[in-house]
């Protein structure tokens, strides 16, 4: 009997511990989210707008360096064409938080991840955006995904389909 109770006090400690252990980290991430909404929902809520007009000229300024002197302009010339069919932004949501993330192949050490919806003329497009911190208080964009149904072609719809 007393083996019994030595395991079910040891087994509702190492619970306790998990638990703990569990909160503990969420506070760490929660913190680390709240550090970043404070510099990413603002920087979101200025180059969205900007960047959907799909002009190179008004790109450069919110991407890290590095990106913009691996990427070549015939790239995003084409990039751009297949982006301005989503027609003019309307409006977004509020970006939310994903992830924080570390890499050693690149010059920054840590990326944080952030995604909105976007309503645009032609449409909705989730965009995605890999950010650096450049300076202590300054992000600029690694990576931006925007994924939206007005990229694909368009289905005729009169067409007649045989059923046997």
């Amino acid at each position: 009997m007393k083996a019994i109770k030595k395991i079910a006090i040891g087994c509702s400690g190492l619970f306790v511990l998990i638990i703990l252990g569990i909160v503990g980290l969420l506070l760490i991430i929660n913190a680390k989210k709240d550090k970043y909404d404070k510099l990413a929902i603002p920087f979101f809520e200025e180059c969205i707008p900007v960047l959907s007009k799909w002009k190179m000229e008004d790109f450069a300024p919110y991407w890290a360096p590095e990106v913009m002197e691996a990427v070549e302009p015939e790239q995003l010339k084409r990039l751009f064409e297949l982006y301005r069919k989503l027609g003019e932004l309307e409006s977004f949501e509020e970006p939310q938080f994903l992830r924080v993330s570390a890499s050693t192949n690149s010059p920054y050490g840590s990326f944080v991840t952030y995604s909105t919806l976007a309503y645009y003329e032609k449409g909705e497009a989730q965009i995605s955006c890999i950010l650096v911190p450049i300076q202590p208080n300054e992000l600029k964009i690694w990576n931006l995904q925007v994924n939206s149904n007005a990229f694909l072609p368009e289905i005729e719809t009169d067409v007649e389909i045989e059923t046997e």
